[in-house]
Order: C-alpha cells, then structure tokens, then sequence
C-alpha cells in the first residue's frame, strides 16, 4: 500500500513581510554606509529603518575621521553633531582602502592614492567617479604623490587638497573640482574635461592658498593673508590675472600666544554674496578630551571637557563681499537666523537648527563648526558670542593620520546643488 505523501515545503516568507523588530536588529548589525542603503530595498524596511532609535539619517551632517592609522584598513567613524549627545556610527568603504580624501563635498569625496590618481565617491552607494591625473595639467612632471613641477618653473608645488565645487549628482551638468598647490598654484577640472586647467597667478600673490570656492560663475581663491583672488569663468578668463579683492582690516585677535588664523570661503546664506571666515584658536585654552572605544567594532566614542579660558578674545571673524568689491563686516550668518555653518578641508554648506517634523536636531544656530582646525577635529563658533571661552573642540585629532577630519553628508540621493 503506498503511503500518501506529505508537502513539507514551506513557502517563503516575502522579504517585505520581514517583521520591524526584526529589520530593526539587522540595521543595528550593519555599518553606517549599509544601513543608508537598507531603506532603499523597500517600503515596509524604510519605514522600519526611520522607526530604528539609533540610526544615521541620511545627509545628516557628520564628522568623517580614520580609525585606523593603516590607510589600507576602509573602517572608519561618522560623527552626527546634530544628535543628541553626539552619537557616533562605525563605517566601512572599500573604495577607500588603500585611499584617504583631501576633499568632499556633500555625499561626495574626493581620494586619492599614492600613485595620485584622483577620483570621486560616494561611499554609501560605491559610486566612483575617475577625475583626469594631474600628469594632464599642461607642462606637468609628477615628483611623487604629493608633489610637481610645471615647466618652464623649477619649483616644485606640493599637492594640499581638491576643492570639489559640483559633485556629479550636480542638476546643472556635473563635477567642478579645483586642485590647490603650494605657491599659490591652482587648477580645475570639470565633467567631460580631459586634462586639468590651469589658473594663471596674480603678480601680487606671495602668501600660499588656503581655500577656494566656485560662486556665481567664478573662481574665489583666499591667501593665508586673508586676500581674495577671483577669476571670471564665464569669460575664459582662466588664462586672464585674477582680481584682487584686498583682505578686510583683520586686527590681530587675542595676544602673542594666538595661532595664526585661518580663512574659508562660503556663500551666503541667500547664496549671493561671498563671506570670507577667518578664525582663530586661542593656545591658552584648556581642552581635555578622552577617547572611550565602544561596541564590538570598537568605533571610538568622543567625551569632551572644557575647561574655559580667562581670556574674551573674539575668535570668529566674519566678512561678506559685496556687489561693489568692497568687504563689509557681518556678525551673524543671515536669513532667518535658524542656520549653522560648516566649514573646513570638504565644501562649505549650511544646516537647519530647526529639524523637519519628527526630527530632532542639536545644532547651535548662528554657530560656526569647523573641522581639522588647530590640531583639533573640530571647533565650534558661536557668532553671537565670539570668545574663545565658546569653542567647543569635539574631538582631539592626531597629526599622524593621512586621512584628515572632514565634514561629510553620507547619503544614497543627495543633489550636490548650492551651498545650504
């Protein structure tokens, strides 16, 4: 007699239909760039990932540091300052083993390699982006990785870092980088470029670039003395001196033990007018941080004390250009006073204090935060205060690592649009 047979088969259980508890632990065992991209799988998971308490939010403004001094290990810690507490989240990239960035701009870093090929990358998505080697800059003999010569002048200009203007999510046609050198030595290069284009030097520039900036169809260029250089785009005027736009009266802030400051460039708020940020650290403040290794991935978590300073030196000092070329000083950044700022090695941009629904945000409006700033990953400025005594160093970074502190908006979709 034959026996009737029994279908034990189970049916699959559709991946949609994965419990929110569940996909809640799943986003609590992945890195930070994995965990951006779980909500893209489906509806019922991103619902599940924006219900998850401790999670990043995507474009949340982060501080990107190395865990590692080894560049060939891709781990990596992200800093939101704009939760609670400031939570930080371990990451992994790929893309950038063997890699550190010397620049960014919202989603978007630029990297690098020992052999300098440049390329840009979206580290949540994997997305990269190959940018021209510097061997194309006209004239061009590479050194080394971090250096070259460019005839018929037999100086050699040290690489600092890309200024990456557009990111090739860009709605106006993609990337704008700008390379900046030693001796006052810059180029750029732009999506469907072949090779990079050099900017001639002003006959005046002696003190070497510290920041450059694309903004209403020009290249802005700061000097560690605080004067701006501009070349017209729109005109082809990349071979054309620049102008020369005389730094604003800076008195020298605080006493002798001062650091020497430095200047960012970043639109306004409105994103019309230039303003040039120049800041300061006093050496005399006190700053205790320790460094408390947490989870199984040991992702550093950051405790700060500050031990505020006697001394009410202002340490911020703002400047907007306006529409006649003449420097006017300013002490709050704009609009309707719910923004703070970001400045430092990746391209500037605004945040709101003010979160959207269901949010939350602990971000200091009117307030300053600059990354990698007189050997600390971060300072913050109030604008409305401007002493020393208000700075709030974040984390200590060391001068060892290749791979500096940057402010970074890790996300899946990010349009790199206009300062905001």
């Amino acid at each position: 007699m034959r026996s009737a047979s029994i279908d034990t088969a189970v049916r699959p259980v559709p991946w949609a239909d994965l419990p929110a508890e569940l996909c809640g632990l799943v986003v609590d065992r992945l890195d930070a760039f994995s965990a951006l991209r779980f909500p893209a799988v489906c509806k019922p998971w991103a619902a599940a990932y924006r219900a998850t308490p401790r999670r990043l939010r995507s474009g949340a403004p982060t501080l990107l540091m190395s865990c590692s001094r080894n560049r060939l290990v891709p781990t990596f810690a992200l800093h939101d300052v704009s939760s609670s507490g400031g939570k930080t989240f371990h990451a992994e990239a790929e893309g950038l083993s063997n890699r550190w960035w010397v620049g960014g701009k919202d989603a978007w870093l630029v990297t690098t390699d020992a052999r300098c090929d440049v390329e840009l990358l979206n580290p949540a998505t994997g997305d990269v982006v190959r940018l021209p080697s510097f061997a194309t800059i006209p004239g061009a003999t590479l050194l080394d990785s971090l250096t070259l010569r460019v005839a018929p002048s037999p100086a050699a200009h040290l690489f600092h870092r890309v200024a990456l203007c557009r990111t090739p999510a860009h709605r106006d046609g993609g990337y704008l980088a700008i390379a900046i050198f030693s001796s006052c030595f810059l180029a750029f290069t732009a999506a469907g470029d072949e090779r990079w284009t050099t900017l001639k030097k002003s006959p005046h520039a002696e003190a070497g670039y510290q920041d450059a900036i694309a903004h209403e169809g020009k290249i802005f260029a700061v000097d560690s003395d605080g004067n701006v250089y501009f070349w017209n785009m729109d005109g082809g005027g990349a071979s054309d001196p620049p102008t020369v736009v005389r730094a604003p009266e800076i008195r020298q802030i605080g006493r002798r033990w001062a650091s020497w400051p430095r200047f960012n460039l970043a639109p306004s708020v409105s994103g019309q007018r230039l303003l040039l940020v120049c800041m300061y650290v006093e050496r005399r403040l006190l700053i205790r941080a320790n460094r408390v290794a947490g989870g199984e991935k040991k992702t550093p978590r950051f405790h700060t004390e500050l031990l505020p300073s006697s001394h009410g030196a202002r340490s911020i000092l703002l400047h907007e250009l306006d529409g006649g070329g003449a420097w006017r000083r300013v002490d709050d950044l704009g609009g309707d006073g719910d923004r703070a700022l970001f400045v430092g090695c990746s391209y500037p941009f605004y945040a709101a204090a003010v979160a959207p629904p269901h949010e939350c945000s602990h971000l200091k409006a009117n307030n300053v935060y600059a990354a990698d700033l007189s050997g600390r990953a971060a300072v913050v400025f109030d604008l409305g205060q401007g002493c020393a005594d208000r700075c709030g160093p974040l984390v200590l970074t060391s001068s060892l690592l290749l791979r500096r502190p940057i402010w970074f908006r890790p996300a899946t979709q990010l349009e790199g649009s206009a300062c905001r």
